[in-house]
């Protein structure tokens, strides 16, 4: 399952404001401890001043009542243990008379061997154990003898009830403040945070199904406004250069169809070869004549639709071409074809000067051909009938001057007959 980010955000929110609330009570609830403890201290410590004083007056008089005289003390609701104890550690008195035989601690025992100030200790985690020295002074500028010790546990357990109340109301209080400041600060995210991100996510949608007319609106300073902007920014830039490239590509369709075009009229056959012999391109007139296949699903070896031949012929000028890398013109009959061919083989090159095969340019030169046979032909009967027309005539001529020998000779004949 998918959330969205407003889901969450309020999760988000609502786990750390808890999470504060929990780490905030757990520090009151450690704080009231700390603060108990030192209430009960503080408390243990001014009760156990009158009890001594109340033990002294009692040590004194003879009074074995000595608990007694404190009644007021022993018998408070937090009070659990009172003892009278002689300087030795022997019981005297006990509240309440059931713990009249209990010992008293040994580590305040060891500390009143070196100490005369009250000692408390805590036995429990609701319960303080305090003792405190009974000295008499006979005189104000008599030293004080120790008499005895007062001991007195005391409960915490009143005000822990205290503070179970005050932690209850402190959650209480806490939890409803927890709400109320979830529910105001989703609203402020809602308005601040999620509300434009979503109008900037349905803007996204449309600009990529080309439905955007409008920029998205900015109603804030912050990051978000500023991411707005940069959205509404960018889709203008885009639009301008998709614009632009849908002009480039339409005068680029119009150039390529122009040459296709031009390509296809041209009455010589032009076939572009890779470095393998495979004709990778070719006009009209090479894909009638050679009967080439559709090339781009099929490859076609020059050397079998020029050729007719399963490999490359031995001495081809235009396999030469590859190996000089120079541009090679050349004529031959090809038998396979029944045709003369003037042949024009152009090297191709990559960017980076690489040759990768070579285009061909063949024009049909079979009339030319015949052309040229016939004048030929025609030539030599013409210099024949040269020769027999001139021939003709030197005898004409040889012929007329025996002609006017004889002449000359019958004439003096005759001449020498008068005689």
């Amino acid at each position: 399952m998918i959330l969205s980010i407003k889901a969450r955000l309020s999760i988000y929110v609502a786990l750390t404001i808890i999470i504060i609330s929990a780490v905030s009570t757990t520090f009151y609830i450690l704080d009231s401890h700390r603060s108990i403890e030192k209430k009960l201290i503080i408390r243990g410590e001014a009760l156990s001043f009158p009890l001594a004083k109340a033990a002294d007056e009692g040590l004194v008089s003879e009074n074995l009542d000595l608990i007694g005289k404190a009644a007021h003390i022993v018998r408070t609701e937090d009070v659990e243990l009172v003892q009278v104890y002689s300087p030795v550690w022997g019981i005297v008195d006990a509240y309440p008379s059931a713990k009249l035989k209990d010992p008293p601690d040994s580590d305040a025992v060891k500390y009143f061997q070196a100490n005369n100030t009250i000692f408390h200790k805590k036995i429990t985690a609701y319960m303080y154990d305090f003792y405190e020295p009974v000295f008499y002074r006979p005189s104000l500028a008599s030293p004080p003898a120790l008499i005895g010790y007062v001991r007195l546990i005391l409960s915490s357990s009143g005000m822990q009830k205290e503070l179970r109340a005050s932690v209850v109301n402190y959650l209480m209080a806490s939890i409803l403040i927890t709400l109320i400041v979830i529910a105001v600060l989703n609203m402020l995210i809602n308005r601040l945070v999620i509300n434009p991100v979503m109008t900037l996510k349905q803007s996204v949608l449309k600009f990529k199904n080309g439905s955007l007319t409008s920029a998205v609106p900015v109603r804030s300073d912050d990051e978000v406004g500023e991411l707005i902007s940069a959205f509404n920014q960018m889709a203008e830039t885009i639009n301008n250069n998709t614009l632009e490239i849908q002009t480039a590509k339409n005068k680029i369709s119009e150039a390529m169809q122009d040459w296709e075009n031009t390509f296809n009229t041209i009455t010589d056959m032009i076939t572009v070869h890779d470095k393998d012999f495979n004709i990778i391109r070719a006009n009209k007139a090479a894909e009638q004549i050679l009967g080439l296949p559709f090339l781009q699903s099929v490859k076609a070896k020059c050397y079998e639709y020029y050729h007719g031949a399963e490999y490359p012929p031995e001495n081809c000028p235009s396999c030469t071409c590859l190996k000089t890398n120079e541009p090679a013109s050349f004529e031959l009959f090809e038998p396979h074809l029944d045709k003369s061919l003037e042949i024009r083989a152009i090297p191709r090159f990559d960017n980076n000067n690489n040759l990768i095969g070579l285009i061909h340019v063949v024009r049909d030169i079979t009339e030319h051909k015949k052309m040229d046979t016939e004048l030929k032909k025609r030539v030599v009967e013409l210099e024949k009938f040269y020769g027999i027309a001139v021939g003709r005539e030197l005898k004409m001529k040889d012929l007329k001057k025996e002609i006017a020998r004889l002449k000359t000779e019958l004439s003096l004949y005759k001449e020498d007959s008068k005689k």
